[in-house]
């Protein structure tokens, strides 16, 4: 089976967080999804949502992640905002995952206009998540961040500050934007890799950048 994630729209005007499954033919799988149609869709009760990461945890459900309220404000934020949550093998919500069976994570903090690029999913069952949030400092941009969930869909506070770890890549006066978009766990750690905007004088520049955060989840500039 083939599990796809991105965004779907019915009225070319507003789109929807959406998944599908495809058997090994290419086909929607029909024991998949609310509808058992192969699909999976919501705004969440936001504007528009899209969905960037998709993996599977070892028990089969579905773990998904994104952004939601692209064009306006979703429930409980302001603005765009993080969205994880986790859809039972059927393709159904779970409802063991948050009271909401999905996590808006607020706009009023880091998670300003951000999105969720990747997840994993560890061996017992918590997730990782990783992409961009806010620096809080509006000429500096956004910065790496990653953010960890118990399998009830909870922030795990052992992770990072309060379940959440986020840093600058650079550290330099002309970074104006960091964008993470991958992430590998390994017994090495956890290596977060994307990209690093630089302004110098005027002219702008990206560059490859990735990042290790320590065993307490705080990134570091050591990879030692």
């Amino acid at each position: 089976m083939v599990l796809v994630v991105g965004a779907a729209s019915a009225d070319g005007t507003s789109s929807e967080l959406a998944i599908a499954r495809l058997t090994e033919q290419g086909l929607l799988d029909t024991s998949f999804g609310p509808q058992s149609d192969g699909r999976f869709h919501s705004a969440f009760g936001a504007t528009d949502g899209i969905g960037f990461a998709v993996p599977e945890d070892p028990q089969g459900r579905v773990l998904f992640g994104g952004v939601s309220g692209v064009g306006g404000s979703g429930i409980g934020t302001t603005a765009p905002s993080w969205i994880v949550g986790r859809l039972l093998s059927n393709g159904t919500v779970d409802p063991g995952f948050t009271v909401q069976q999905f996590q808006i994570l607020p706009s009023t903090n880091v998670f300003y206009r951000q999105a969720v690029r990747d997840l994993a999913v560890q061996s017992d069952g918590r997730v990782v998540a990783a992409g961009n949030v806010f620096s809080g400092d509006s000429n500096r941009g956004d910065c790496f961040g990653a953010a960890r969930f118990n399998d009830d869909g909870g922030f795990d506070a052992s992770f990072g500050l309060s379940g959440v770890s986020y840093g600058d890549m650079s550290g330099l006066p002309d970074d104006i934007d960091d964008t993470a978009l991958s992430m590998v766990m390994g017994d090495g750690g956890l290596f977060v890799a994307g990209s690093t905007g630089l302004s110098n004088g005027g002219d702008s520049e990206t560059r490859f950048s990735i990042a290790k955060l320590t065993i307490d989840r705080v990134f570091t500039n050591s990879f030692d």
